[in-house]
């Protein structure tokens, strides 16, 4: 990195050639004024559009890298985290998320060529975080009707440093939930396949081809997987959302002994059209869960 009065600038190769303002990773120093990032920084514009696209930009262009150890995914992040942790005044930093923002943050998406999506050998983030695997993520900054509310929020450190490594976190969520079946899987250029719910099949995207992951983790046709419905689109456009849902699989832990039962997100599913309305009909009520 190249530091000065003027501008920072990169060597990386996978973001040195972004030039545009909302697609690089040091747009926080040389397109914008220094003295917007100062102390004095309101928590208001930081909550505000420009803000959330802030941090969108930094996941979207640092999300993609390859780093030499597979633990410094978050830590080799750690510098930029804690400056945007003090424009936040405070907010609560988890796994690459932040709690102010947190409904939007973990409707990212995979955004890579399936040969680059990978899980890490070794454990370093919980499923709902776009850390938790190796490829590019892109952040929302859609705000739709919000179905899901945050119950909790919660990541063990490894160390003193609460944009570090860390050993575990997870989420209570709670929103209404269906239970879907796999159709069919396809593991082309977008990884995912075909659920079915009340005689309907919709498309839904996995955040880690299949091809990724351990024999007995792999997911199959005719496995229930959960759909906790985050958002639902508008219909005006050009501001027209899509209907947006995480997709669950139960872990193999979830027991009765549980409080709650346990899952791992293992997908995504939106949906333009009216459809999705075929599934949460007005009798599904808000269900209570913990992802892990």
């Amino acid at each position: 990195m190249w530091e000065c009065s003027k501008a920072s600038l990169c060597q990386c190769p996978d973001i040195h050639w972004r030039t545009g303002a909302g697609n690089s990773f040091y747009m926080i120093e040389s397109h914008r004024p220094k003295e917007q990032f100062s102390e004095g920084t309101k928590t208001s514009e930081t909550n505000s559009v420009p803000g959330r696209r802030r941090w969108c930009d930094i996941v979207g262009s640092y999300s993609p890298l390859g780093l030499t150890l597979d633990k410094d995914k978050l830590p080799a992040l750690s510098g930029v985290a804690k400056r945007e942790r003090r424009l936040r005044r405070g907010d609560q930093y988890l796994a690459g998320l932040w709690r102010s923002t947190l409904l939007t943050d973990i409707q990212w998406r995979r955004c890579d060529y399936p040969n680059r999506i990978r899980i890490p050998d070794k454990w370093r983030a919980p499923s709902w975080s776009w850390a938790a695997h190796d490829g590019e993520a892109r952040m929302t900054l859609d705000l739709g009707q919000q179905y899901c509310t945050v119950l909790d929020a919660s990541v063990t450190l490894a160390g003193p440093d609460p944009t570090g490594e860390i050993l575990d976190g997870y989420l209570i969520l709670s929103g209404p939930v269906i239970v879907a079946t796999v159709l069919d899987l396809d593991e082309g250029s977008f990884p995912g396949g075909t659920l079915e719910c009340n005689g309907l099949g919709l498309h839904f995207e996995l955040v880690c081809p299949n091809a990724s992951r351990k024999n007995e983790d792999k997911i199959q046709i005719g496995d229930s997987l959960s759909c906790l419905r985050m958002q639902a689109g508008t219909k005006q456009p050009p501001h027209s959302l899509a209907n947006y849902c995480l997709v669950l699989r139960k872990t193999l832990n979830s027991g009765s002994t549980e409080r709650l039962l346990t899952y791992e997100r293992v997908g995504d599913l939106y949906s333009k059209g009216e459809a999705i309305e075929t599934w949460f009909t007005m009798e599904i009520q808000s269900t209570t869960l913990k992802i892990v």
